[in-house]
């Protein structure tokens, strides 16, 4: 047997060694410990919201805070791969002496939504009003927290409610600079299906998405998060 050609078995040993090697990677820590946010982890918070863990991290870690900023604009893609990417073209951007004012703006701007709780409460007869109080912390940068128009939030999907407050602007490195929101929805309605759905099931996993726009600009703001609804 030629000891240069390489056996069938030997192919898919490597290839399995290597798909291992790539999902570790994407599972590693981007930060300064382990506690930090991986790669794949970042993908789901943004794209399913954080929990109270992920939450908390987050406002004691300026370093994983840094690296949501630095994916603004970017079109999130499933593979964890992309978050790789998207900070290597920031990297590349921010290389660049060009003003601010000459850079083009991306239109839609995402955020990571948690309400800190692993469930909403609904009452006994569900039919009425929940109040949501959620974390908003930006993928893009915080700077533009002080220009979200407050007149213009509003929930849709499992809750439904147009008006919302910015119930408090939370500076964490004491710069004068918001690094995190908390909204608040006093008034917000359960979709039809929710309320269904808890009727026959009495708990219920649905998605809500947040939407609002920013003053003196075309940007908008959509950011999503999956709630448990208990009854």
């Amino acid at each position: 047997m030629n000891p240069s050609v390489t056996s069938p078995n030997s192919v898919l040993q490597l290839a399995i060694a290597l798909n291992e090697l790539r999902g570790s990677e994407f599972d590693r820590p981007l930060g300064k410990d382990d506690s930090c946010l991986s790669s794949r982890r970042i993908i789901h918070v943004i794209q399913a919201g954080a929990s109270s863990q992920d939450l908390e991290h987050l406002r004691t870690c300026s370093v994983c805070r840094a690296t949501l900023t630095r994916l603004e604009g970017k079109r999130l893609e499933s593979e964890p791969d992309f978050i790789r990417r998207a900070m290597q073209e920031a990297e590349t951007a921010e290389s660049i002496t060009a003003p601010a004012s000459a850079r083009e703006e991306p239109r839609l701007l995402t955020a990571i939504l948690g309400t800190g709780s692993d469930h909403v409460e609904v009452g006994p007869e569900p039919g009425g009003d929940v109040h949501l109080v959620l974390n908003l912390f930006p993928v893009f940068r915080t700077e533009l927290l002080g220009k979200l128009d407050q007149d213009s939030l509003r929930v849709n999907g499992a809750c439904l409610a147009t008006r919302g407050t910015i119930a408090e602007a939370v500076d964490l490195d004491g710069d004068s600079t918001a690094d995190y929101l908390w909204l608040s929805f006093p008034s917000s309605r359960l979709a039809p299906r929710v309320l269904e759905a808890i009727r026959h099931h009495h708990r219920v996993i649905d998605t809500i998405e947040v939407r609002g726009t920013f003053k003196d600009s075309a940007q908008e703001l959509v950011a999503r998060t999956s709630l448990e609804f208990r009854a």
